[in-house]
């Protein structure tokens, strides 16, 4: 997948090898759910960090310990997110 300039204009592939990979019948809903998973995720982890760390700044983590995913955790999953 090419990104625009404003996304800094390199190639991503979304699989191994995903370059020489045609998307066809067969393999479109894979393609569908990791271009989506690249588009709302991976590309926007920074992003999501800084809005993670602006939280817990704010909101003492005791608070949150319990009731989200945001605390006391390094690394996190959206999915958990989605589930409060």
């Amino acid at each position: 997948m090419d990104l625009c300039a404003e996304e800094g204009g390199r190639n991503v592939e979304l699989i191994p090898g995903g370059r020489n990979v045609e998307v066809n019948e067969q393999n479109v809903y894979d393609y569908v759910r990791k271009y989506a998973d690249f588009r709302m995720v991976r590309s926007q982890y920074k992003s999501l960090e800084e809005i993670r760390n602006g939280v817990l700044d704010v909101i003492p983590t005791t608070v949150l310990e319990g009731k989200t995913s945001l605390s006391n955790q390094s690394s996190y999953s959206l999915t958990k997110w989605y589930e409060y």
